[in-house]
This record gives C-alpha cells, structure tokens and sequence, in this order.
C-alpha cells in the first residue's frame, strides 16, 4: 500500500468511514513513530507492511499501538478529524 497513495482508493476511504462509525478502527492516534516493516499487518488496509516499506507506530487512546502504512495513517487521521467534526 505504501507505494501508492491510499487517498485514491474510494473503497478504502468508504472502509474507514464505516469501521470508524462502528467503532471497529478507533481514532488515529498523534503520536507517530516510524521503523522497518516486520509484516504486522496495517490496521487501516489490513494489509502486511512488508521488510522493503517503513512501519508506522502508533499510539492509540487507550494506551497500546497499532502500525500503517504512511500513506493509510494519513488518510485515517484526515477521516478521524472528518469523523470527529461530525459528531
């Protein structure tokens, strides 16, 4: 996912709409730190984050981390705000 960008995947957007709503994908967190990828899967396309891409922590509300894909964090945190000025 990381060679592309995450912003023009219609379907990916629709996802993580939905699974916010849902509550199944909680809100991206601020605090962001980078590494190699160790094929933990991304939380936002659930894909593996492979040796050759960067891995991106990070912090989540309640305390633990999740990893991404750079290019699906900054979707995910532009739909969080989205989803939080909604509310």
């Amino acid at each position: 996912m990381d060679s592309g960008s995450a912003g023009d995947d219609p379907g990916l957007v629709a996802s993580i709409r939905a699974r916010l709503a849902s509550g199944d994908l909680p809100p991206a967190g601020q605090t962001v730190t980078a590494g190699a990828g160790i094929h933990h899967p991304c939380i936002v396309c659930l894909m593996p984050i492979t040796a050759n891409e960067v891995e991106y922590e990070v912090s989540d509300n309640a305390g633990g981390v999740v990893v991404s894909h750079i290019s699906c964090y900054l979707l995910w945190r532009a739909e969080t705000r989205r989803h939080n000025a909604a509310e």
